[in-house]
């Protein structure tokens, strides 16, 4: 069942369900089919996509007129560190060593080979999910970029306390990483403005929303991260994707956490 939302918003967004992505602009719903079923057709398996009025590219390619990803691994130059191990920076590692004007050439090169036509009017994902660009939220393994921002600095400034190693190494990550991030999309827009661009995976969301059933929220932390976020980058203010991620389409803690992730109220319920 599709509970839509209570009030309307300009935002639009595109919901993953697995290979499923949902755009909803909160008043109307279109599934986006995003599996590479050409290799079914070829063994003479059909699948009734048009049937169901579910939008997939022409002759069932992944990547095509109506859907095409962005890996970060293959996208331009962005800095990452492989298996998160700080002896093996890839590109520089963090977002404040990123070859930034190799990266764009790269990026513009890509962009035409994959949307080779310019009125592209399709979904267009860039899934980034190494580092996240709010310093604060680079725990666990992705703590690795926390320390190396911090020993960066300390290399810079051998005497400087460990109170303001950490303060410059925050502000030089989320300057650096808002960087990364807005030069990425900008020209992304300004090659193909009719692309409905978007970063896949925002905003977070707790990992355990959804868990209660009274509470259809997420937790204040994440919400104040979010808000974060909007100041940080700023194409979240003029955008209008977001590319939110439901791993299984069953599991009823995922498709409640779906309301939280969203913004504007929307669920699917079992």
């Amino acid at each position: 069942m599709l509970v839509l939302p209570r009030h309307r918003s300009a935002l639009e967004s595109n919901v993953w369900l697995g290979f499923l992505s949902v755009k909803n602009n909160c008043s109307s719903l279109q599934v986006y089919w995003n599996v590479p079923s050409k290799v079914c057709h070829s063994r003479k398996v059909s699948i009734p996509l048009e049937q169901f009025g579910i939008t997939h590219n022409k002759g069932h390619e992944f990547l095509g007129d109506q859907i095409v990803i962005f890996y970060e691994y293959d996208f331009g130059y962005f800095p990452y560190y492989l298996d998160y191990n700080a002896e093996t920076p890839i590109n520089g590692g963090l977002p404040q060593n990123c070859p930034i004007d190799k990266h764009l050439i790269r990026v513009s090169q890509q962009i035409r080979e994959a949307i080779p036509r310019e009125d592209f009017s399709g979904i267009a994902v860039i899934d980034f999910e190494e580092w996240r660009p709010l310093y604060q939220l680079n725990w666990g393994k992705k703590a690795v970029y926390r320390r190396e921002s911090i020993r960066l600095v300390r290399k810079q400034y051998p005497q400087i306390s460990e109170k303001s190693a950490e303060e410059m190494a925050k502000k030089e990550f989320n300057s650096a990483a808002k960087k990364v991030f807005l030069h990425t999309i900008a020209l992304a827009r300004q090659m193909r403005p009719y692309a409905r661009w978007g970063f896949y995976g925002f905003p977070y969301c707790n990992y355990d929303a959804g868990n209660s059933e009274t509470d259809m929220l997420c937790s204040e932390k994440f919400r104040k991260y979010n808000d974060e976020y909007v100041l940080l980058l700023t194409f979240f203010v003029f955008s209008k994707e977001f590319h939110i991620y439901i791993y299984r389409m069953f599991c009823s803690d995922k498709l409640r956490q779906l309301n939280n992730e969203i913004g504007c109220n929307t669920a699917l319920l079992t």
